[in-house]
């Protein structure tokens, strides 16, 4: 049997394997797909566990950062904005990869919003940086709302070569990012319904 999951924590909540498992019946595939906890600091262990009947990994919260850390190569993009969402295997070794940039890409082509000029993101995490890597592809002005403003630097480092424009708000701000006329919240369920 071919084994698939979704770490994170907490994953309790995580819809990957009614989607995931969902797809596999489509497709007429033999696969197990489930949501395994993993804490922050207990990547690198779960990876030394896993037997070769592993084909691959989704990575969430908060794990995206560490991924890039204890994988045996990293994708680019991955580098570029200090995360990986996927691990797989290749010749015994663990390969990283941050899907999450032609994700979110791939969404706002198909809702037609990557005409927008003006771009509100809300959070500062890893998924804020792979949506700056995304939306810098076509805006000219990203404000990112944060909690945290030491996650500048590594904002910056994800808009790449982009020629746009980053600024910073503080959360107590985010009221007058709502106004954008593209809004992207990248916090957790709950985070942003006060």
């Amino acid at each position: 049997m071919t084994r698939l999951a979704v770490l994170g924590s907490p994953i309790a909540h995580s819809l990957s394997p009614t989607i995931h498992l969902a797809a596999y019946r489509l497709l007429s595939l033999d696969w197990e797909y489930e949501a395994i906890e993993v804490d922050s600091g207990g990547l690198r262990e779960f990876l030394n566990s896993c037997k070769s009947d592993w084909r691959g990994l989704s990575v969430t919260m908060p794990l995206k950062a560490e991924a890039i850390t204890v994988c045996d190569e990293v994708d680019a993009l991955a580098k570029q904005v200090g995360g990986a969402n996927t691990i797989t295997w290749k010749d015994h070794l663990t390969r990283a990869h941050n899907t999450d940039v032609s994700g979110f890409l791939s969404a706002l082509v198909n809702a037609r919003a990557t005409s927008s000029k003006s771009v509100a993101i809300l959070g500062g995490g890893a998924t804020a940086r792979a949506a700056v890597a995304a939306v810098g592809s076509f805006a000219e002005r990203i404000t990112v709302y944060l909690r945290n403003p030491k996650r500048e630097s590594e904002l910056n480092l994800a808009l790449g070569l982009s020629s746009a424009k980053l600024d910073f708000a503080p959360w107590a701000e985010v009221i007058d990012g709502l106004t954008s006329s593209l809004v992207v919240s990248t916090t957790p369920k709950g985070a942003t319904d006060s």
